[in-house]
């Protein structure tokens, strides 16, 4: 991209020093950043390209969605994070006959707070 356009830039991406990143975008302060707009290193893209073939698409999610690990400098380390979302609280309780044990016992055993309820 030619020019910094905070309505189209999704992703900053640099190894430079952050005087050098904000000449090159055309900016004077790292706030001036749109804080949707994560500013990460190249290790953020090398750690997926190139291996597309051998990840699932999961794992590619996981590791573009983790930006933060990858950020370029610290002031920014939270922008564009997005939380994830996790395994529904079905999924997490078990399944089928796993599910209704644990359902049981819940029952059979009360619990510390429903005593003070």
């Amino acid at each position: 991209m030619p020019e910094f356009d905070r309505n189209v830039t999704t992703h900053i991406i640099t190894d430079a020093n952050a005087g050098a990143t904000l000449r090159a975008l055309g900016l004077k302060s790292l706030k001036e950043i749109p804080e949707h707009v994560p500013t990460v290193k190249w290790s953020w893209l090398l750690s997926v390209f190139g291996r597309e073939s051998i990840l699932t698409k999961d794992e590619i999610e996981t590791k573009l969605g983790d930006v933060w690990l990858h950020a370029a400098f610290s002031e920014r380390m939270d922008a564009g994070y997005r939380p994830r979302k996790v395994a529904s609280l079905g999924l997490l309780k078990g399944k089928g006959k796993a599910r209704a044990e644990d359902d049981r016992k819940r029952e059979e055993t009360p619990n510390q707070a429903d005593e003070y309820v």
